[in-house]
């Protein structure tokens, strides 16, 4: 008996102990998971990955950085895709393949392939809650260069688009000096009777060389102008992507105000009708048989929409996890060259009463529109640089500083008078057929090395299993994206890939400006 109270006594002593033991924290074991990078030379980097559930789910993102509000993270998506290439890129594609008969193809390739990718990006994004190369590296590591060259053609578009805001910011500036008349002029020394606000845009604005090598010396009002815009850019972002999220309600929202006073007021305009005529009525059917006219669609639709580049992935990873990113999936589709936002709509802004006021409202609007996406550009390279080396995540400013400053020594060579023919070399090589390819490895991988049937395990854990005729059919497992995913996409992209590169030929604008190798 004695011995038996003893022993009761024991164990009761040792019950307490272990009560008044101070908890420790536990440490969630999907982030200890998801930061141990496999080599690439393992068996296991070559492993494809299996859904992901209890302690393997994937980590949020830090809870101060993701988006308060869904209207947030669609602004910043709309700041990304609506961009300047949908107010100078598209129009220009359009009359070289057709005029509206563009129309057709590009709107076929955003259902077969927009669409579908757009929702695959924003889907692998917010379930990972990371950048692209860390998604790729979490369904087989071996994969994760393919999210660096997503990043690398996004840091390619972030160099160009700078150039662009930074023209914006010079005829801006004019403006506000009161100089918006010199290109709605024809006496002034450095043009004549033709086209005033072209030539202005040539000789005052760009002042080109002769040729690709010929860089004579810096065009110091574009220089000034792109310090201050990389400065501007670092400002915005070093605070995160929940600033740049409610910094979008003014660099997103504003330009859509802007653009429909400017649609309102242009088709109430004498000959508005004509126009519009001449633009449905001349075109050229024929060129739905020109492989090229699928080409230029394709690669279009994926500038237009962001698609390849891994900014929507990027920009959907600061989402709340069981945030309904399949809603937000819409395509947003109109976009074409420089000579067109800087000559054209100038010359249309001139014809209106108070010309100053309507330039003012149109260059705010590019500027506008031109930062807003300059800012998921370069949040994107420093998503990516943070998730491969955590040690930056407590040095953001030093992360923003450092990334813009690379870019920007990669764009000084923009600002000599030789910059128009890289530009011109940076939007046909680094926005064109690139995104294609990268946008069509996503579904190849996806559809064939991770599964299908994973990914729409992830899917229902991250949005729920749905239910109903309805949600079978439109929901966010519906076999319109699966078969697009594994069969569409994939086939579309990798035939015109193939007949790129099998047709490619030297750079057509000016063959003398630029050498055979392009």
């Amino acid at each position: 008996v004695d011995s038996l109270e003893k022993r009761v006594t024991t164990t009761t002593e040792s019950r307490e102990s272990t009560s008044k033991r101070p908890r420790t924290k536990s440490i969630e074991p999907s982030k200890e998971i998801l930061f141990v990078p496999q080599e690439p030379s393992t068996p296991d980097a070559l492993t494809p990955s299996t859904p992901m559930t209890g302690s393997d789910e994937p980590a949020e993102p830090e809870e101060d950085q993701k988006f308060d509000k869904g209207i947030e993270f669609l602004l910043s998506c709309l700041g990304m895709s609506v961009g300047l290439g949908n107010l100078w890129r598209f129009p220009t594609r359009a009359y070289e393949n057709g005029g509206s008969v563009f129309l057709i193809p590009y709107l076929i390739c955003a259902l077969l392939f927009g669409l579908p990718g757009v929702y695959l990006e924003f889907a692998l994004g917010q379930y990972q809650g990371k950048s692209p190369p860390f998604v790729y590296r979490r369904i087989m590591p071996v994969l994760e260069g393919f999210g660096w060259v997503a990043a690398l053609l996004m840091a390619t578009v972030g160099v160009y688009f700078m150039l662009i805001i930074s023209w914006i910011s010079v005829y801006l500036f004019n403006v506000v000096i009161g100089n918006s008349g010199k290109w709605g002029r024809c006496d002034n020394e450095w043009n004549d009777a033709v086209s005033a606000s072209a030539q202005y845009f040539q000789n005052f604005i760009v002042r080109p060389s002769t040729s690709l090598t010929d860089f004579n010396s810096i065009n110091w009002p574009i220089f000034i102008a792109m310090i201050i815009g990389w400065v501007i850019t670092v400002l915005s972002i070093w605070r995160g992507m929940k600033f740049v999220g409610k910094l979008s309600y003014v660099t997103v929202g504003l330009p859509y105000i802007i653009v429909t006073i400017l649609f309102v007021r242009g088709v109430t305009l004498e000959g508005a009708g004509d126009g519009l005529r001449f633009f449905f009525a001349g075109s050229d059917f024929s060129a739905l048989w020109n492989y090229n006219t699928w080409t230029a669609a394709l690669t279009q639709m994926c500038f237009s929409l962001s698609i390849g580049f891994g900014g929507l992935m990027n920009i959907a990873s600061y989402n709340r996890r069981k945030h309904n990113c399949y809603r937000v999936s819409v395509g947003k589709i109109w976009d074409g060259g420089p000579d067109l936002a800087f000559s054209a709509y100038p010359d249309a802004m001139n014809q209106m009463p108070v010309p100053w006021l309507w330039n003012f409202l149109f260059f705010v609007m590019l500027w506008l529109l031109g930062i807003s996406s300059e800012f998921v550009m370069v949040e994107l390279v420093c998503s990516c640089l943070r998730d491969r080396f955590p040690e930056f995540c407590e040095r953001r400013i030093m992360v923003v500083g450092g990334v813009s400053a690379i870019l920007f020594v990669f764009g000084i060579v923009l600002t000599t008078d030789a910059g128009i023919y890289w530009f011109e070399l940076f939007d046909e090589y680094g926005a064109g057929l690139g995104a294609v390819v990268s946008a069509t490895s996503m579904c190849i991988i996806i559809a064939y090395l991770y599964g299908l049937e994973h990914f729409k395990f992830d899917l229902n854990l991250m949005l729920g299993a749905g239910g109903g005729c309805c949600s079978i059919f439109l929901g966010h497992n519906s076999p319109y994206f699966r078969v697009n995913w594994k069969w569409i996409s994939p086939v579309f992209g990798v035939i015109l890939i193939v007949l790129s590169c099998w047709k490619s030929y030297p750079h057509h604008n000016d063959p003398v400006a630029y050498p055979v190798l392009f």
